[in-house]
């Protein structure tokens, strides 16, 4: 370093020199002139001072050269300890991991072993037990109403058949076992109240809710729990006109606890609401993918309420009791066109929709 610094120094000097001077270096050069300003006897000495630089220079050049040269292998060695030392630190930091990425730290030790001097007999190189492989969580793009949302899946190919809330992993979460008590998966408990909010379901359901989450991460997971005999849905085969009519009955009890007047089946609104409920499928909204509002149909005009995810009449409805907004809209005075009120629903790729239709003007009345 000291020597690099001298040969730093000289090399200034003389370019200052040179630049005083005038002169190019070149063997060629021409005598300075008297209107240069340098006199011919300090041209002399300049000169002179030059060449003793520029040989002082090429022998610390070569002093320079000379002690690379000598230091070539202790940097190497250094670098080789260097690039094992990153090579523990990497094996160590990927040691959680999961099977994909516990390549890289068997590639940096292989590239250690080649780089430093090793026994004869060396010892082989612990490998990780498969079995903590499959213990740690991955996240993928998976199906149904649960793909938008973190889903952590530890086994892709065994049905869940329960779920319980809990503390897993240093945090909580809902998790997913198989018949034989092994965890399958996990949802991180920070996002169960976007889940639910989003999908319609209720907090008061518990085993409802469970089952909807069992349904569902099976989905996403590509695993049809229907067709696997599991006895995981507490909940009523799946039947569409038997579960408008049971919405229709249940918001009735409601509005008869208020000494409100029932309501009654309307043909229009019960054939719009059907509409609805298998738009919103495709698009959750009161308005419609054409740009119409939600609640013209016709010559009528109706209050809508819509909700998806419950899988019985009895959840959507307590759910819409429990919305203050859907509430009023079921117990509103609907006596001026007769009562009239239509339900629909609709299930697809294992999420059902509901939607609720009440006639609250007619155009023609």
């Amino acid at each position: 370093m000291m020597l690099a610094k001298k040969v730093l120094s000289v090399a200034l000097t003389l370019l200052m020199m040179l630049s005083i001077t005038g002169c190019t270096g070149d063997a060629g050069a021409e005598p300075a002139s008297a209107e240069s300003g340098v006199t011919q006897e300090e041209y002399d000495a300049l000169q002179e001072q030059m060449e003793q630089l520029q040989q002082e220079l090429d022998e610390l050049k070569q002093q320079v050269s000379s002690q690379s040269e000598s230091e070539a292998v202790p940097e190497e060695e250094e670098n080789s300890s260097s690039s094992s030392a990153a090579a523990e630190a990497s094996s160590s930091s990927v040691a959680g991991e999961s099977s994909s990425s516990q390549s890289e730290p068997s590639q940096a030790a292989a590239a250690s072993e080649t780089s430093q001097p090793q026994p004869a007999q060396s010892q082989p190189q612990p490998q990780q037990p498969a079995s903590s492989a499959s213990s740690q969580p991955s996240q993928q793009t998976g199906n149904g109403p649960l793909a938008k949302y973190t889903v952590n899946v530890l086994d892709p190919d065994t049905p869940a058949v329960s779920v319980t809330g809990k503390a897993y992993n240093g945090g909580s979460a809902y998790v997913f076992t198989d018949g034989s008590g092994n965890v399958v998966g996990t949802i991180p408990a920070e996002i169960l109240g976007t889940i639910i909010r989003e999908n319609g379901l209720s907090y008061a359901e518990a085993e409802e809710q469970k089952a909807w989450f069992i349904e569902n991460f099976n989905l996403y997971r590509g695993l049809e729990t229907e067709e696997m005999d599991i006895p995981v849905l507490s909940v009523p085969e799946y039947d569409a006109e038997e579960f408008a009519q049971e919405v229709i009955r249940l918001t009735n009890v409601e509005r008869e606890k208020a000494g409100l007047e029932p309501l009654v089946e309307h043909e229009t609104a019960m054939e719009y609401a059907q509409i609805r409920a298998e738009e919103i499928a495709d698009y959750f909204s009161h308005d419609r993918l054409n740009g119409e509002d939600g609640g013209m149909y016709s010559h009528y005009t109706f209050m809508e309420n819509i909700a998806k995810g419950s899988r019985t009449p009895e959840a959507v409805v307590e759910g819409w009791m429990n919305s203050p907004g859907h509430k009023a809209t079921m117990m509103a005075d609907y006596s001026d066109y007769g009562n009239g009120m239509g339900v629909g629903v609709y299930r697809k790729n294992g999420v059902i929709y509901w939607v609720q239709e009440f006639l609250a003007w007619d155009a023609n009345g």
